[in-house]
């Protein structure tokens, strides 16, 4: 399916981008509905860990919700003033977290100098507007394809140098070390980079809240639970997409809270895993509720059921009721730098010799200047686009 003839070029485009959604949204959806527990801003000053829970210089419990940008190498316009003022404001958001790719296109990686200057350039003015609107903010160092952080933890321990040494005087900053550890990385190889990291960040900042992922995607809590590492002010990562992930790693979580473990919700859904599936109101329901009962703190990603109200209260317009499929083709035709974003689960989708790698060389050959995997809300995208 990747050999066009250059004179049907613009209409084969056509019926590609009619045959899968392209992602033109932020994943990061607003939680919509009333937070069960008191509300605190970052005007409630720096945060600590006590037991299970963050507290504040009072001690009193501190319950963070709030949502997540997607990729700020992709979405920069979305760090801006006016979004941040409506997301404490009006959504009643008291976190957001900046999400820095760091393998995938134009990550921090894997981007040239440029790209991670202004990569830092974006970190540093999101931090400054959530400090300007009352909110705690985490910089996320979003490790994804690279499965296992030890494979950039030199230039992981030199950003978190500079990061920390450019905060060190705010209270509302959280450090969120390593995403997503995958691809059967181990508690111990993540335990042995994160004593690395967080000794690079307490040689600036002795008390920032600091998170750390755990393996399979950041799921097995237990196995933090059962060998945590030693110091003040850590907690851990747990990610979850209710329509995959269910009671079992609900249990897992309670366990390990139980067991003594703060845990951190830094990223969770409430469609599958992939974000190409079905939505689970109902399981998502029981998580939000498991999540207050243990005073959880949680970034909704996808708190949606598509009721279209998104659409027209975004404050940052990245959300549309309508299809731009004539626009691509017309920047690609005009040969402007064009980058497609496909879930991970097109992969096979087809049969089995259409794969990630072939969507990407047929997608170049029509001129699309990459593909990249994201998973971005795609039962929106594609209920509208139907």
């Amino acid at each position: 399916m990747y050999l066009f003839h250059k004179k049907t070029k613009v209409l084969r485009v056509l019926a590609l981008l009619c045959a899968f959604a392209l992602g033109l949204c932020m994943t990061g959806g607003f939680q919509m509905t009333e937070a069960k527990t008191t509300y605190y801003d970052a005007s409630a000053g720096r945060l600590h860990v006590k037991g299970t829970k963050l507290v504040d210089k009072k001690g009193h419990e501190v319950q963070l919700r709030g949502v997540s940008t997607h990729g700020l190498s992709w979405y920069p316009q979305y760090v801006n003033d006016k979004c941040f003022a409506q997301l404490h404001d009006k959504w009643g958001a008291n976190v957001v977290r900046l999400a820095m790719y760091t393998e995938e296109y134009n990550g921090y990686c894997s981007g040239d100098a440029k790209n991670r200057s202004d990569l830092k350039k974006r970190i540093k003015k999101g931090v400054r507007l959530a400090k300007k609107h009352k909110m705690y903010v985490i910089v996320d160092w979003h490790i994804l394809s690279d499965g296992n952080p030890n494979s950039h933890k030199k230039e992981a321990k030199a950003f978190f140098r500079e990061m920390s040494r450019e905060f060190k005087g705010y209270n509302n900053v959280i450090y969120e070390i390593c995403n997503e550890p995958n691809n059967g990385t181990s508690w111990k190889e993540i335990k042995s980079y994160a004593r690395s990291v967080i000794s690079t960040i307490r040689k600036n900042d002795k008390k920032a809240v600091i998170v750390v992922g755990t393996p399979t995607w950041s799921q097995d809590v237990d196995q933090a639970a059962a060998d945590p590492i030693k110091g003040d002010n850590i907690m851990y990562a747990l990610h979850f997409y209710a329509a995959t992930h269910k009671a079992d790693l609900r249990n897992k979580m309670t366990a390990a809270i139980n067991k003594g473990l703060p845990v951190f919700v830094t990223e969770y859904g409430i469609c599958d895993a992939s974000g190409n599936g079905a939505i689970d109101k109902k399981e998502a329901d029981r998580w939000v509720q498991t999540m207050d009962e243990y005073g959880v703190c949680q970034i909704d990603e996808s708190k949606c059921i598509q009721c279209g109200h998104c659409i027209h209260s975004c404050p940052f317009g990245a959300i549309s009721s309508k299809a731009f499929l004539v626009d691509v083709v017309k920047a690609l035709v005009a040969g402007k730098r064009v980058v497609a974003m496909i879930a991970p689960s097109a992969e096979g989708q087809f049969g089995d010799g259409i794969t990630i790698a072939s969507w990407r060389e047929a997608l170049q050959q029509v001129g699309f200047a990459d593909l990249v995997e994201v998973a971005l809300g795609a039962d929106m995208t594609a209920n509208a686009e139907a």
